[in-house]
């Protein structure tokens, strides 16, 4: 990463457990606790809302979104992606597809991993209107 870059990951309130733990790790990385959000459930209109303020979202192999996934792509918001085994991680696949992003779709943890920090690397923020690979498509969300 850029050593500017402080990604924040921004998550669905889940149990305390997992928030520790995912707390512990974000310590153990040297990554600021403030990067790391637990988000409320909301309305969806806010949801939406709330989710247009991301830069990149990432879709877990294990769960996949459906419609949290279309919701984020709804909003303009890269979504990074690797299909599952179940109808909503082919959804998603199909979504990204019809979007014309089939570059956000990977095929393994390596893959998906080393994308993100493609994405990430150079990428200077929302507000700057640079030629990052996230630069670019995020632009291509916003046609």
């Amino acid at each position: 990463f850029n050593s500017s870059a402080h990604p924040t990951l921004w998550l669905l309130q889940g149990s305390p457990i997992s928030h520790r733990n995912l707390k512990r790790e974000f310590q153990s990385a040297g990554l600021p606790g403030k990067n790391l959000v637990i988000a409320k459930r909301v309305l969806v209109k806010t949801h939406i809302r709330r989710a247009s303020l991301c830069d990149l979202a990432v879709d877990t192999p294990m769960y996949n979104s459906g419609a949290t996934g279309a919701d984020t792509l709804y909003a303009a918001v890269p979504l990074l992606h690797i299909p599952g085994l179940k109808a909503v991680g082919r959804m998603m696949s199909a979504m990204l597809q019809a979007t014309r992003v089939k570059e956000l779709i990977v095929r393994d943890d390596e893959e998906y991993q080393e994308l993100i920090v493609r994405l990430l690397k150079n990428f200077r923020g929302r507000h700057h209107d640079g030629d990052s690979k996230l630069e670019r498509l995020r632009r291509k969300f916003r046609r």
